[in-house]
């Protein structure tokens, strides 16, 4: 669309080195609408050829032009032209670059001038990609290593690309965003061995990954784009690794890494009871992704040894802390339930004391809960939380408030 004279264009164009970059993207401020997302078609030509041009708001007032580009492309400068300067006497070029923002100050806002600002970068071979949470949310599909509905990223998450043998050529940490990117060393031989891993963190666990949208099957290769990546968790966390194939070997290709947050089970506690009675331990588990769940009671031991302590474990669907009538037995047998991200699910362990049990006697009773993690690769992951209830004997029973 053209302007009159009077008014103030502006437009925006992208140049990058290294190679070819998609997806950059551009918020403003002082713009009557959103500049379009741009991408290069060669290195070093300015894309696009003729960039169409955004009407400013207001004249004499500041424009601003944020971009957020794409992960393999960093941006390494900025500056603006005016095609009219010989009528708005604007000079060669200007433009203030602070971080991601090109700021074009009120006093090159003149009317009749026509700005192009083009953003400059350094496209860098390596591997980019995403830490994010593998729950489901917004419909997607949980633990399956692909980002889907409303997944999202999460940040200062610590990933590094080794040649897989103790040799570290690289570390990054994941932005507010859950992107990073990993520079490949520079004259890497073909046919090295590369990892890319992410460090385990304390309260997530690995689910899956993928690269450009391929899902890795985990311990098994998967051919994306000619090269062969494999996927796996471990103590150390989660790791991709392929083998680097040299000169036109895919460069810039996204790797994603999901993982969810571990399940939170409260609280263990210390209940008394007289000889002969049962009592019951109030707990709530909040499952961190989309799983099946089912309770066990792997230990109990009682100190002095006596035989007749017996435990049940049944659903509160009220979460009152209490056992209510008719309550389904989750175990045992177990019974197994499915809960969906962020669910809580609220039980009571129903521990019976042996009429025979000495007074100041006391039984140790581990509840365990067991989340399976349908869709993820490798299968059979699932995720265990233990609390230790203990029942004491005592010879008079406070009241209840």
């Amino acid at each position: 669309m053209d302007y009159p004279k009077s008014e103030v264009n502006m437009r925006i164009q992208v140049i990058t080195s290294g190679g070819v970059a998609q997806k950059f993207e551009f918020s403003h401020s002082n713009l009557f609408s959103t500049p379009k997302s741009l991408h290069t078609t060669a290195p070093l030509v300015p894309s696009p050829r003729e960039p169409d041009a955004i009407a400013v708001s207001h004249s004499h007032t500041a424009v601003t032009l944020t971009e957020t580009p794409p992960p393999n492309a960093w941006l390494t400068g900025a500056a603006c032209t005016d095609a009219q300067r010989s009528r708005t006497g604007n000079p060669p070029s200007f433009g203030i670059l602070n971080d991601q923002t090109l700021t074009v100050p009120a006093a090159y806002v003149l009317p009749g001038a026509d700005i192009t600002c083009v953003f400059s970068h350094e496209v860098r071979s390596g591997m980019h990609g995403l830490l994010f949470n593998d729950d489901g949310a917004g419909d997607g599909t949980a633990n399956d290593g692909i980002l889907n509905g409303a997944e999202s990223g999460w940040s200062g998450g610590a990933v590094s690309l080794t040649n897989c043998a103790g040799l570290t050529y690289g570390h990054s940490t994941s932005d507010a965003a859950g992107r990073f990117v990993l520079a490949m060393p520079p004259r890497l031989a073909s046919g090295a061995a590369l990892c890319l891993q992410s460090a385990r963190v304390v309260g997530r666990q690995p689910t899956g990954a993928s690269v450009d949208s391929t899902p890795l099957a985990g311990g098994s290769p998967v051919d994306v784009a000619g090269t062969a990546y494999r996927y796996g968790r471990g103590p150390f966390g989660a790791r991709v690794d392929w083998v680097w194939r040299g000169a036109g070997a895919p460069e810039g290709a996204s790797v994603q890494l999901g993982s969810v947050p571990a399940a939170r089970f409260v609280d263990a506690g210390v209940v008394g009871g007289r000889a002969g009675d049962t009592v019951t331990h109030a707990h709530v588990l909040t499952s961190g992704t989309a799983a099946s769940i089912h309770f066990s009671i792997p230990r109990a031991f009682a100190v002095p040894p006596t035989p007749g302590w017996a435990e049940r474990i049944f659903a509160d669907p009220g979460c009152t802390g209490r056992l209510q009538a008719g309550a389904d037995r989750l175990y045992p047998p177990a019974s197994p339930r499915t809960l969906a991200a962020g669910e809580r699910f609220c039980i009571v362990l129903q521990e019976t004391i042996p009429t025979g049990a000495p007074i100041g006697s006391r039984n140790t009773t581990s509840v365990q809960a067991t989340l399976a993690f349908s869709n993820a690769g490798p299968t059979g992951l699932s995720e265990s939380v233990v609390l230790d209830d203990i029942t004491t004997v005592i010879d008079t029973v406070p009241p209840v408030d």
